[in-house]
Order: C-alpha cells, then structure tokens, then sequence
C-alpha cells in the first residue's frame, strides 16, 4: 500500500475509534470474541444470567434494554447493575434516570447500592428525561446510567424523532467513556417506531418476566423470574436463566 492510502486508511481508523471507541476495529483478532475476559462488562449481579450473555455480564460502552411487566423484576435488575458499577470501579459514579417514578431509594439501598454514589432524576416529560439522560451521559464520569420511561410516551409521535436523534448521537460518548446506558420499559414488542429504533440500537435485549410468588408461612416474601437473552451482539442469544428476589433485597441468580 502506498504512503498516501497507508495515511487516508489511518486517518479513517482513527475517526472511527474517536467516533465508535477502539474497540470497534482492531487488527489481528476477532471483534466479537466470546469469553469473560473478551470484551469489558459489567457482572449483573446474576451468576447465571452472566453465564448466559457470553461475556460476563453486560458489555460496557453500549446501549442494553431490559424489558418486563411492573414487578417483573427489571428494576431489580437494574439496580444489581448499578450495585456491580459502584463495586467494579473505585467510587464509581451511577445514575438513575426515573421517569416511571418506580425509585424506591430504601429497596436501592437493600439492593447494594451506596445511596451517596447514586444520582437520581426525575423529569415532566420524555423530553427533559431523554436530556437529562444524554447531560449525563456526556459528562463522561459515570459507569452506568438506567433511563426507566412510563410506556405510554412510546406511542406520542414526538418519541420517535426524540429518541432517534438522542441515540443517534450517544454512541460516540458512551464508547469513550465507557458508560452503560440501561433502558427499562414495559412493551415486549416493537409496536412502534421508537422501540423499534431503541431495539436496533441495543447491543444486549433482555426479557423478564414474573413465574410465581415465593411465599414463607403464608405471607408473599419475593418472586421468581425468567430472564430471556433477546439480543446480544457480543455473545450468544435465545438462552433463558431462573432468577429469584426478596423483598429484603436477596437475590439468587444461580438457576433454580
């Protein structure tokens, strides 16, 4: 190759690693190699759901989307994510953006989380939570952000254009910083132009759903669930696990 392509060629490499993050080309090995140690991630604080995804946990530096009814057990999993965040990385900063007004900082708190690293948002509209998401997003100093939306935006015709464009231009931030952006929502399908422009965009789907209560002396004391890989760019999909939550915040994610 001559000098002035070996220039253009690297001058494009290099675009594409500010633009994408360096991990998005490398020379002499492949992209989407399947292992713990292949591509950097986040444990989910499920043992098994870890095992299933390939890599360890959640790839960090994208886009995930956890999908689920109300009490189906996505925030839970939200929440271990962000309780492994804090953990993986020395005082590391998290957010949670809560649209849903489902935060319930005591349940956080039995969860794992330090409340002291935690910041949370609420907003008036999918507007000022899809902009607040993306400020925080950008500032670069988070390990994870999870953005939980009420269902009913989904459908305005503005969320489409608003979450197109918001996503369109995150990316490039969350490579750099190696941020996880955690979307929660309830619709299992892609019955509108925003989820579905959400659910291309997402590197990892995953699906939960409530089986049955867990009852001690009669009275109900948590829940098992089934988590099921949508999507996963990084490793295998269609493997589902059993998880089971208590209210007092333990968790076992082990396979029942």
């Amino acid at each position: 190759m001559s000098k002035r392509r070996q220039r253009q060629l690297d001058m494009t490499v290099a675009t594409i690693h500010r633009r994408f993050g360096p991990r998005t080309l490398s020379k002499g090995k492949p992209l989407r190699s399947v292992g713990a140690d292949a591509v950097p991630h986040i444990p989910t604080g499920f043992p098994a759901l870890d095992r299933a995804l390939g890599i360890g946990g959640l790839p960090k530096g994208r886009i995930c989307e956890i999908v689920g009814p109300a009490t189906s057990g996505k925030t839970t999993l939200a929440l271990k994510c962000l309780e492994q965040a804090q953990a993986q990385k020395a005082r590391g900063q998290v957010a949670y953006v809560d649209q849903a007004l489902y935060f319930d900082p005591d349940y956080a708190y039995r969860c794992g989380l330090d409340l002291s690293r935690l910041l949370v948002g609420t907003s008036h509209d999918l507007q000022e939570a899809l902009a607040i998401t993306e400020a925080l997003v950008r500032s670069g100093s988070l390990a994870a952000v999870v953005f939980e939306a009420l269902d009913f935006f989904w459908s305005e015709p503005l969320a489409t254009s608003l979450l197109t464009a918001t996503l369109g231009r995150l990316p490039p931030f969350l490579a750099r910083s190696d941020t996880i952006l955690l979307v929660l929502h309830e619709s299992p399908d892609c019955n509108s132009p925003a989820l579905s422009t959400l659910a291309h965009t997402a590197a990892v789907r995953l699906r939960v759903v409530r089986e049955r209560w867990l009852r001690q002396g009669g009275d109900v004391r948590g829940y098992e669930a089934r988590v099921e890989v949508l999507k996963n760019r990084h490793g295998p999909a269609g493997r589902a696990v059993q998880i089971a939550i208590k209210f007092n915040g333990t968790l076992r994610g082990n396979g029942l």
